[in-house]
């Protein structure tokens, strides 16, 4: 075992010496020869690495290539912060003959005790070094939701449609699915209604109105999804609400098309136009008064009065979906403010 020098007293040993000790050194001398040769490389080899010297390392370590280096920093270092940058610049130099180093860190990404370097290790590291490895599901597992959403933004950039992607989340939470279906639609990826899983179609709003987005431009998605939408409307969060437009527009394109809906179809409407019904007044007052009006309440057949809120729209729209609705047996009740 190599004898444990002073950062000091290592700066005196050659680079060759160094070395060997950052092979074969216990942690605690594999660490400071790790700050010695660091140092050496960044021109200070006789100044003491302190903290705020030390987060400097990783970027020059990565310009050399030194992946030995950022390999020990990145497990031992005792500051976080020195740890959480040899892991990202050791994971962008990863390759996959690398196999030493891309095992350490799969190791991390699942045994550090921080989440911030569990995450940027995943957002970082490539397919190649992941490959035939049952990784991913265990970070979806994580306790960390940044770790969680790493794992998603990861499989996502790996993989080679979305198709593909989606059945990698297929089974995972709402929460998870959810921030999957944004991910597309924010980097607008070329999705089909082929692609989506039947399953998602059961799950709670918040992948629903992510689908809505995702679709609302679109007519291949079936009426089910716009039905399925329109029954949970008022559950869709605030910062989803843009959806309802989406699920009001799609059905109106629909109803202007087809001129007659299945059975099945019809009472799905007539769930749906009854959730809407009970969620209108309180969900938006001021689309319950546009609707009282422009003379769409009690009875909105006939009429072509170009509607502004998303809930007027929505609320039309399937009453032209059900033939045999009622209108006179409404009774909405507008939110008095």
């Amino acid at each position: 075992m190599s004898e444990i020098l002073s950062f000091r007293e290592l700066a005196q040993l050659s680079v060759e010496e160094l070395r060997r000790r950052l092979r074969d050194g216990d942690v605690k001398s594999r660490t400071i020869a790790a700050w010695a040769l660091a140092a050496n490389l960044a021109g200070a080899a006789s100044v003491e690495p302190n903290v705020e010297r030390r987060r400097l390392f990783g970027m020059n370590l990565a310009i050399a290539q030194e992946r030995e280096i950022l390999a020990v920093l990145a497990e031992h270092d005792p500051d976080q912060l020195v740890r959480l940058n040899g892991c990202q610049y050791l994971a962008r130099l990863a390759a996959p003959g690398d196999a030493g180093h891309c095992d350490l860190l799969l190791r991390l990404s699942t045994d550090d005790a921080d989440a911030e370097i569990r995450a940027a290790i995943i957002r970082n590291i490539p397919a190649d070094c992941v490959e035939g490895r049952a990784l991913p599901k265990e970070w979806l597992r994580d306790a960390s939701d940044d770790v969680q959403n790493a794992a998603i933004d990861a499989l996502l950039r790996w993989s080679e449609t979305p198709k593909l992607f989606l059945q990698w989340v297929r089974d995972e939470s709402t929460g998870r699915v959810s921030h999957a279906l944004a991910l597309l639609r924010e980097q607008d990826r070329p999705l089909s209604w082929s692609d989506v899983p039947d399953s998602f179609l059961q799950r709670h709003p918040p992948v629903l109105a992510e689908l809505a987005m995702l679709f609302a431009e679109r007519d291949d998605a079936p009426v089910s999804l716009w039905l399925a939408c329109a029954q949970h409307c008022e559950t869709i969060d605030r910062e989803q609400r843009a959806a309802v437009g989406a699920i009001a527009d799609a059905l109106a394109r629909y109803a202007a098309r087809t001129p007659a809906l299945t059975e099945v179809e019809i009472e799905a409407a007539r769930n749906s136009l009854a959730a809407v019904e009970s969620v209108l007044p309180i969900a938006d007052h001021w689309s319950y008064m546009e609707l009282k009006l422009a003379g769409l309440i009690p009875d909105p057949r006939g009429k072509t009065v170009e509607l502004e809120h998303p809930f007027s729209r929505l609320w039309t729209a399937l009453v032209r979906l059900t033939p045999n609705y009622d209108p006179a047996n409404c009774q909405m009740k507008p939110r008095y403010r």
